[in-house]
This record gives C-alpha cells, structure tokens and sequence, in this order.
C-alpha cells in the first residue's frame, strides 16, 4: 500500500515538474526585450515641422501561425467561439495563447525603428488633406560608414488632426556591426539635406512578459503625457501633476478648470497642432472629448462635453501649458 502511494506520488510529482518545465519554456516564448534610446532633432519649413524622438530596436517578428488576429486565426480561435461564457471564453482563450509561439526570434538580426512626428502648421486639423501626400520630409537612419539601416516608411494619422507620428524602418539588422548612427533628414521633393543629427546610442533596456502590457507603438506622443497628468489629478496628486507643468504655468495654471469627478468620465482624446498660445511658440492642444454615461459604444463626434489642455515641447518633453474649463456641448 505505501509502494503504491509512493508510485502515486512520484507520477504526481514527475506530471508537476514537466508541466513546469514547459510552461517555463512558453513564457519565454513571450518575453519581448526592447532597445530604446530616446533622441531629439527639429526640422522646420515653411508648412512643417519634423520632430525625431526615438530609436527603437528588437529581435522578434509575430508568427502568423500563432497570430489570433492574422487571416488564419489558429484552431483555438474557432473554439472559442463555441463557449458562450465570457469568462470561460477568455479563460480558455488565454491559456490556449500562452502554450504557442506567437513570435519568430532572431539571436543576431534586429528590427530598428527611428520614430517621431510631424506637424503641419498651415493646415487645420479639420481639413480633408491627405498628409502623408504633403509631407515635405525624407528620413533614414544610418550606420557605420553611412550605411542605410532603413529601407522603408510608414506612419500614423488619426482623424481631425494636423499631425502625423512616423517611422523610418530597417529589418534584419546587424546592430552589433553599427556604433555610430545618424538621422538624416532631407526634402522630399528636391533631396537637398536639411539636417543631420550624429549620435551614438546608450541602450536603455525595457522587457516585457506574457502579463505586461506591451509598450505603446508610439509611446512618446503627447496623449500618454496628458493622460498621465490626468491620472494624478483624479488621485488628487497635485504636486506630482505640477512635475508636467511649464515653467511660466507654474504659478498661473487654472487648477479650479480641473474637476476630478467630470475627469473620472470615459474619454477620448483629440491631439492637433495649435503655433502661438500665451507667448509660447509652437503649443500643442489635446482635446478632451468627454462621452456620454451610460453610453456603451462610442465613436467622434459622440461627446457631450469638451475640455482642452494646450502644451509644448520643451527640451525634449511635453510640458503643459494651459487648461480650459469643462464645456457641455449643445446636442
């Protein structure tokens, strides 16, 4: 009897220690590492500003295979679509997600990125222009002996704005090989070279896991700065809230504008180029687009209230200016 058990005991333990040994495996099937070095460079025109901020790189590709969101979602997708509890839904969902492979690693190859934005300042944000048609700017990141690390374009323009965010994009990137990099900026038109900004890049590292968040595509635009600050105005932070302001706002900024309550409302936010406000060149606004409660699905030009914070960029980061008082919309 007590072999018996013991027998029993050792499959136990044998089950839990394989189980353990391939759920070890599948999480580092997530685990995403991320080079980062945040850079600055301004290029203006006439009609535009180009601001670069950021160089990203990493090693993984998605694996289409694995992907619940590629034209041929994986078998796990058809089967829950059969389960009519929602939370056993994502339950099963999730499980099934986290024993693949959704991503493809390279040890050697990386994917490198130069991000930034661009302002187009003779058009409102409610024109009907195409602005990757009248984006007077060409950028390309460059290695070692001036070799080209990007080879392609791509970009990102939300409705009612004048601003567009952008990437210069480079795959199968031999990064070990390259330790001088430079940002080249020219016109688009005529390829004549408006700037160039040298840098050698200090790595910061960011890892993310099967239960992290995935960093935002453009984490440096200026909603995650204001939503932040929103954040520690609901908790009641004010000091911490102050750290985002201006310097010529420090003393000035309307806090009574800000109500806590209206604040805690669902949102959307609506960011656009503004140039002169207060004596302040070059100002930034965010709208905040307040949505009706109780409503559940939502799109623009649904909200019933608006509210907007107006910042800038100030040696390298957004620092707000301004906040209007909380308006209700005529329906």
């Amino acid at each position: 009897m007590v072999k018996n058990k013991q027998k029993v005991l050792n499959v136990i333990l044998a089950v839990v220690f394989i189980w353990l040994v391939v759920s070890i495996y599948f999480y580092g099937q997530h685990l995403l590492v991320f080079k980062q070095y945040p850079v600055y460079a301004k290029a203006e025109t006439e009609d535009a500003i180009l601001i670069v901020k950021n160089v990203v790189a990493y090693n993984h590709t998605r694996n289409d295979n694995y992907d619940p969101f590629s034209q041929e979602p994986p078998w796990y997708m058809e089967v829950a679509k059969r389960i009519d509890n929602p939370r056993l839904q994502h339950a099963f969902f999730r499980i099934c997600y986290f024993y693949s492979r959704p991503y493809i690693f390279d040890p050697d190859k990386r994917t490198v990125k130069l991000q930034g934005m661009i302002i187009f300042k003779n058009i409102n944000q409610y024109q009907d222009v195409s602005l990757h048609d009248a984006n007077p700017f060409r950028v390309r990141l460059y290695g070692d002996f001036d070799t080209s690390l990007t080879s392609g374009t791509g970009g990102h323009h939300e409705d009612d704005s004048n601003i567009i965010y952008f990437e210069a994009h480079g795959d199968d990137v031999l990064l070990n090989n390259n330790h001088t990099f430079k940002a080249v900026i020219k016109d688009s038109q005529t390829g004549e070279l408006i700037k160039e900004l040298p840098f050698i890049p200090q790595w910061q590292y960011e890892v993310y896991n099967f239960w992290q968040r995935k960093p935002e595509h453009f984490s440096f635009a200026p909603t995650h700065t204001v939503d932040r600050f929103i954040n520690l105005v609901k908790q009641e932070n004010q000091v911490a809230a102050a750290s985002y302001l201006h310097h010529q706002s420090q003393d000035v900024f309307p806090w009574s504008n800000l109500d806590r309550e209206k604040l805690a409302l669902r949102y959307m936010l609506q960011e656009y180029y503004v140039g002169d406000y207060l004596g302040i060149k070059d100002v930034f606004a965010v709208d905040i687009l307040f949505i009706e409660p109780g409503k559940m699905s939502y799109s623009r030009g649904d909200e019933f209230a608006r509210q907007t914070i107006y910042f800038t960029h100030n040696f390298g980061q957004w620092k707000i200016i301004d906040a209007t008082p909380w308006v209700k919309l005529a329906n």
